[in-house]
Order: structure tokens, then sequence, then C-alpha cells
């Protein structure tokens, strides 16, 4: 984007002061104080369910990246090269620090405070929100994938040290797989899920610390591109087992996020066992794979064998904390 084509911020009424690059976006200092300014290529049907979502979390006081009217009332400008934009408010807030349990808790909290607020928002724009796939739908499909790369790897004569390492545990993790897609066959899942979408409920849908910010002890959220209709009990799972990954799948850890997550939004013993079908799924290990399969096999970054490496390493501990949310 051209120094010139930063007047598009004049049909919002600003006057820029200063601009960095930050978050495939840019980062505006102006008269309307932090602003980001983002390309768009979307739908204006579905920008404007998101923006009158986060104008209702705005308005009750929650600190989000709420997408702003121009003067002519519209989300969406146009600079003079026709390249579409949209501008968001923006925080003078820092990324949560993960290795900050402070930040920890604030990120958890806010998390707990957003469901809170999302039951009683009028969700009237089904149609603009995706409705996200079931995870006994996630479950078979990751599984298929797994069988297909185990067969590859077995079959494959040469392989090097992350084939190597992959093959050797690919069966043992596919195995968890599919004992998790038939838990959550007998579990209140489909229930859970099927309310969710009946009742139309939304959650953040990209939940990570990432998208958290922390400005005296209270979060800033953005990066709500992902919300949709889901069971909420997803934002906080991969929340954690993010986090969890980062703690070598501390079982204290654990329990302390969901202790700041429960004094606000409750969970039900039920909420616990389905969380514990969540984490059975070796998520991380078939990332991973599901990555290599369809990359060049031929060069394998060492970030990946590393990343393999802590996968098999924290597998225990991720079932032995799994095995606590049963209650066993």
């Amino acid at each position: 984007m051209a120094e010139r084509d930063f007047g598009v911020l004049e049909q919002y009424g600003c006057k820029l002061y200063s601009v960095s690059r930050g978050r495939g976006a840019f980062i505006c200092e102006t008269n309307r104080g932090p602003v980001i300014l983002r390309e768009y290529s979307g739908r204006p049907e579905k920008l404007t369910a998101r923006a009158e979502l986060l104008e209702y979390l705005a308005e009750n006081g929650f600190k989000v990246d709420y997408c702003i009217k121009n003067l002519e009332g519209s989300y969406i400008s146009t600079d003079s090269s026709g390249m579409e934009y949209i501008l968001c408010c923006w925080f003078h807030a820092k990324e949560c620090d993960i290795k900050s349990f402070s930040d920890v808790c604030v990120a958890i909290q806010s998390m707990a405070r957003l469901h809170k607020l999302l039951e009683g928002y009028q969700n009237d724009s089904e149609a603009e929100f995706q409705i996200a796939r079931s995870l006994r739908e996630e479950y078979d499909k990751h599984n298929k994938e797994l069988k297909m790369i185990r067969n590859y790897l077995s079959d494959k004569h040469r392989k090097s040290d992350f084939e190597l390492l992959a093959a050797a545990n690919c069966q043992e993790f596919l195995s968890e797989g599919l004992e998790a897609a038939a838990i959550i066959k007998e579990s209140g899942y489909d229930a859970a899920y099927q309310d969710a979408v009946s009742r139309k409920l939304l959650c953040h849908g990209d939940y990570n610390y990432h998208n958290v910010f922390v400005s005296e002890q209270r979060g800033c959220i953005c990066g709500f591109e992902q919300c949709g209709v889901n069971l909420r009990l997803t934002d906080l799972y991969n929340f954690m087992r993010k986090l969890m990954e980062k703690y070598d799948w501390d079982v204290k850890m654990g329990y302390l996020m969901l202790r700041e997550y429960d004094n606000i939004y409750p969970l039900s013993a039920e909420d616990v066992r389905l969380l514990g079908v969540m984490f059975s799924y070796p998520e991380k290990f078939w990332k991973i794979l599901n990555y290599y399969f369809n990359a060049n096999k031929a060069w394998i970054p060492n970030k990946n064998m590393e990343k393999l490496k802590i996968a098999v390493k924290q597998n225990r501990a991720r079932r032995e904390f799994v095995r606590t949310l049963y209650g066993t």
C-alpha cells in the first residue's frame, strides 16, 4: 500500500500521525486513537454480521477490535486503486505472555466473560455465521488421514529421521485417535453440539494467546474472523491445549485454568468430561503429520522434527491429564 493511499483514512475522519506494520495489516495512530487498517475481500454480509456482534460486545464493556463505519455509514472503504479496506479500533496493550501466569489468568477470565456475554446476544444472522463441523466428523476425517500416512510411511523404503520417528509412533497415536472417535460417539457430545447449533450459540472460533492482549489486568480480544456457531467448550479446549503443550501438560496448570474459567462461567461435570474427550484426541501429532504429508516431503524443516519429538515425549503426560478429567 503506497503512502498516498493512506488517504483512505480520510473516509473515516481520521488524521494519521504514525503507522507501523503488524498482524498482516497497518496499525495506525490517529486523532481517534489506535486503529488497524486491513484489506478486505470477503462478502459484505458476513462482515456486517461480525461487526454487529463486536458492537454488541463493545457496548457491553468488552474490549474488542470492533469495526468502524466510514463517514458514509459503510464498514468497507475503497482506496484510489480500487482496493477495499476495513478499519477497526486497536489497543495500547501487550500480547498475552504465556510465561506469565497472571496474563494466562486474564486470558481465561476474558474468555469466560466473553462466553457469558454471548449468552445474551440474539444471533439473527445465522446464514452469515458458519456452523462448525462436529468433532465426530473431524475425528473420522483425521483418522482416515492418519491411516493413509501410516500406510505411506510403511511402504516407503528410505526414510528420513523424521519419517522413522513418525512411522514408529503412528500406530500408537492412530489407536488413540480411533479410541477418541469411539468415546465421543458414546458421550454426550452429540446432544451438546446439536443444542449449540439449534440455539445458534456463537463462540470466538480462534481463541488463542495471539488474539488476547493485556492492559492493566484486563483482556482485549481480537481475531473474530472465525467466529461461528459451535460448542463454546471448543474455545476453552483450543486455548488450553496450546498452553498445556507449552507447560508439558502439567496437571496443576490445567486445573488452575479450569478454575479461573469456572469461577466466572461455571463448568458442569459433563462439561469437564467432554473436555476430557477433546483432549483424548492426539491433535498435535495429527497436525504435524498432516502438514508433512501435504507439504514438500523432500525437505522437512528442523522445527517439524522438534515438534514431533515433543509430541511423542509429552504423550504420556497428556494421557494422564485426560485420565484426571475422566475422574479415574
